[in-house]
């Protein structure tokens, strides 16, 4: 590796931060805190509202099946959420989960999900951006398939400043090259009030 051409070390340290970049998607939905983050699904949901859920408990609003979102389902979980954490609160949810909701109209026959302006622009749904997570459930029985909230009041993550760390070392085993990595990050729920989530129910 000290002599090729080619910029090896460069190359696995890229694939390397993908790998951990999904399997930071997977701790941070379901994650169980052990050595990693608490994934937002993992905290007990509730239909409570937040004057009388115990703090730490997520307010659901559910619906029968997946095929069963309309845009009432929407416009509840939007109003459920404190106008104080509506103004910078986004949607999260699967893409399975997107293109059927890319299908649903108000009352006055209006499609309520709107496209980007740009291509780098997220689509928006009742007019909040709405972002792509694939370890969000898709369905079946007590599975959150939509969370919508201000995350960053709602979510703490930590994400130590270095990012992911490579220390190649050519020394403890001569004839091998090997490459130590690692990455400091958690995450978990400060905020219960921040985030909703829509539940399916079967």
């Amino acid at each position: 590796m000290d002599f090729s051409s080619i910029d090896v070390l460069g190359w696995l340290t890229d694939e390397i931060t993908e790998t951990f970049t999904e399997t930071e998607e997977v701790d941070l939905t379901s994650g169980d805190g052990n050595k990693k983050s608490k994934g937002l699904l993992t905290y007990e949901r509730t239909t409570e509202n937040d004057k009388v859920r115990p703090f730490g408990k997520l307010q659901k609003i559910e619906v029968a099946g997946a095929a069963k979102i309309e845009a009432d389902t929407l416009i509840d979980a939007f109003y459920t959420l404190h106008s104080k954490y509506r103004k910078n609160a986004v949607w999260v949810m699967s893409s399975t989960i997107a293109a059927a909701l890319q299908k649903l109209k108000n009352k006055n026959g209006d499609y309520i999900w709107r496209d980007g302006l740009t291509t780098d622009a997220p689509a928006t749904l009742l007019g909040r951006p709405v972002y792509f997570l694939e370890t969000m459930p898709t369905g079946g029985v007590n599975q959150a398939v939509i969370a919508f909230g201000d995350f960053k009041r709602g979510y703490f993550i930590v994400d130590h400043e270095t990012g992911v760390r490579t220390r190649p070392d050519n020394l403890t085993e001569p004839g091998f090259y090997k490459v130590h990595t690692d990455k400091y990050l958690g995450g978990g729920v400060v905020d219960s009030n921040a985030i909703k989530v829509i539940e399916t129910t079967a």
